[in-house]
Order: structure tokens, then C-alpha cells, then sequence
């Protein structure tokens, strides 16, 4: 089944998740791009209709990305033609 995890960047859904009636699973929290999850990991349970949900979506099943550090020069258009300025940092978002 597919499997949605809750995060702070919206619900996530891993495809594909496999196990038995009654198993506890471990589902691998997707990568984001520009972004570091809190954890690699969530527990789920596998439910008798084949559903496969998150343990404790608020707690210990929720993700939390945070913005990874940006270093990149830009490029600013103008009339006396393009200017760049070197080395602006930020986070993702």
C-alpha cells in the first residue's frame, strides 16, 4: 500500500509498502530536495483491510525537514545589462 507520512512540507506518500496483517513496518522517510529530514525512518502498522498507516502521526510518525544552507551567485537583470553578485546565502524556501 501506499503510505502517507505527515510533515511540516505536507504529507509525503511512500509507494509500495509491503508487510503482513498486524506487522509493524519501517517505512524510509523520502528525501526532499534542499531540505534534512529529522529522522530516516517512521513505524507503521499494517490494518486488516491492507491500509498501511503512520504510529503516532503527531509524534514519533511525523517528519520534520529542515531548510539546508544555499550559497549561490545572482544574476540581476538591468538596463546597463546584467550584474551578479557573488556568493548570496540563504536557506531552501
Amino acid at each position: 500500500a501506499n503510505v502517507t507520512i505527515p510533515s511540516n512540507q505536507g504529507n509525503q506518500t511512500v509507494p509500495d509498502v509491503t508487510g503482513k496483517t498486524g506487522e509493524h513496518v519501517t517505512v524510509d522517510v523520502p528525501l526532499l530536495k534542499g531540505y534534512t529530514p529529522d529522522k530516516t525512518t517512521v513505524p507503521a502498522t499494517v490494518n486488516p483491510d491492507g491500509t498501511i498507516t503512520v504510529d503516532n502521526p503527531t509524534t514519533t510518525g511525523k517528519v520534520t525537514y529542515t531548510p539546508n544552507d544555499a550559497k549561490a551567485n545572482v544574476t540581476i537583470p538591468s538596463n546597463q545589462g546584467d550584474q551578479t553578485v557573488p556568493d548570496v546565502t540563504g536557506k531552501t524556501g
